[in-house]
């Protein structure tokens, strides 16, 4: 008697069919919505930066959305204020704007100051009983919330002959605060207000060039304090300014610029470590791009 084989069916049952069909549709609904989400035009409610940070003109740094193609998005960051080096100078909030077709949403741009300032201190000498003001110990605060005020953290005096540290806080407009240590000295027979003229080592120029080779228009022998208006040697500085606003600037040219043209000049003026100025350099744009410090000869 021939026995009849009969084999049972391996496929998959109808309730596990339902669930692999449930999942498949799971994952195509959530493609699609990630698709459109993806590719929905929205713009970042508020982009925070620090001042001093270099801003960013990608506008997938504004968008929330991530197109495939972000060429048919234009950025518009026209109120935000920024150096040529793209860096954020002043704190506040801005508006930026983003338009996609005929879409435009904005956002806010907030430039904040949490850094405390940058502060360089001198070690000062007075004379016995020289009067003592807390801005000459401070030799320079770089920071983009200016000014920065100081407030003296140490009890100072300026009968005892010797070194004394003195401690100091330095504060900024937004509040950030740091504190430097430096020394008093006190030395019989020196006098702060006589070194003050007697210095002529240059420390700094405003505004700051770190090109400038040496050359005045204006040079003086004795540092001028800037609030001393009334003082005589102005007038040499007038003098040159007048010549500036009549374009008679060729004759300050050095040897090897002689008979170029000048397009553009700035006056510079050049400080002591006593924030005394010691004179004025004027650094000038010839018509050929290039840029060369005028000189007076001295």
């Amino acid at each position: 008697m021939e026995e009849d084989f009969i084999y049972k069916g391996s496929g998959m049952r109808a309730s596990t069919k339902f669930i692999l069909f449930t999942i498949c549709l799971l994952l195509i609904a959530g493609a699609i919505v990630i698709f459109f989400r993806m590719n929905k035009f929205n713009v970042k409610k508020i982009v925070t930066y620090e001042v001093g940070d270099v801003i960013s003109f990608d506008v997938r740094d504004y968008i929330t959305n991530k197109p495939f193609n972000d060429k048919e998005y234009k950025l518009n960051i026209d109120a935000v204020s920024y150096d040529n080096e793209n860096r954020l100078t002043t704190v506040g909030e801005y508006t930026y704007r983003v338009t996609m077709k005929d879409t435009i949403k904005e956002g806010k741009i907030i430039v904040k100051d949490t850094k405390a300032p940058k502060v360089e201190t001198i070690e000062l000498t007075l004379g016995v009983d020289d009067e003592y003001v807390i801005d000459d110990s401070i030799a320079s605060c770089d920071d983009y919330s200016l000014p920065c005020t100081y407030i003296m953290e140490s009890n100072i005096d300026t009968k005892k002959i010797g070194t004394q540290d003195i401690k100091i806080k330095v504060r900024d407009t937004q509040n950030n605060e740091a504190t430097v240590n430096t020394k008093l000295i006190i030395k019989e027979g020196f006098s702060l207000k006589e070194e003050k003229v007697k210095n002529i080592e240059p420390k700094y120029l405003e505004p700051s060039y770190d090109d400038w080779n040496k050359q005045y228009v204006v040079k003086y022998a004795g540092g001028l304090d800037p609030e001393d208006s009334e003082n005589s040697r102005w007038r040499y500085y007038e003098e040159f300014i007048n010549d500036k606003n009549n374009n008679n600037l060729s004759k300050y040219l050095d040897e090897k610029n002689k008979g170029k043209t000048i397009k553009s000049s700035e006056v510079i003026a050049v400080y002591n470590k006593y924030h005394y100025i010691i004179g004025f350099a004027c650094r000038a744009t010839l018509s050929d791009g290039t840029t060369t410090y005028l000189t007076n000869g001295e």
